[in-house]
């Protein structure tokens, strides 16, 4: 009964997290998505003080569920989640569109 009631947790948790970086995709310019697509992943990080000041601004300072998402799971600075958020965008940008 524990490892049901954990499997649909994280189950949600996951569902929660690929519908929040389908949703920063759909609102961000396509020219940060152009922008980010142009590193590699080991150089992220320089997209993380425009892209992942916008992410914050948008999505962590004024959405208590999104940042007590992650608060959960033990990632509490903002910059962290940030960069975490454009890494996973990457990913779903240069490998999960390519299989749509």
């Amino acid at each position: 009964m524990r490892y049901h009631k954990y499997k649909e947790w994280c189950h949600m948790d996951s569902l929660m997290l690929y519908n929040l970086i389908k949703i920063i995709k759909r609102d961000s310019k396509a020219e940060f998505l152009k922008e980010l697509l142009k590193h590699s992943f080991t150089d992220l990080y320089k997209c993380h003080y425009n892209y992942g000041m916008w992410i914050r601004n948008n999505y962590l300072y004024n959405n208590y569920k999104v940042y007590n998402f992650f608060n959960n799971i033990g990632i509490t600075d903002m910059d962290e989640i940030s960069m975490l958020l454009i890494q996973l965008l990457y990913i779903d940008l240069k490998y999960h569109d390519k299989t749509d």
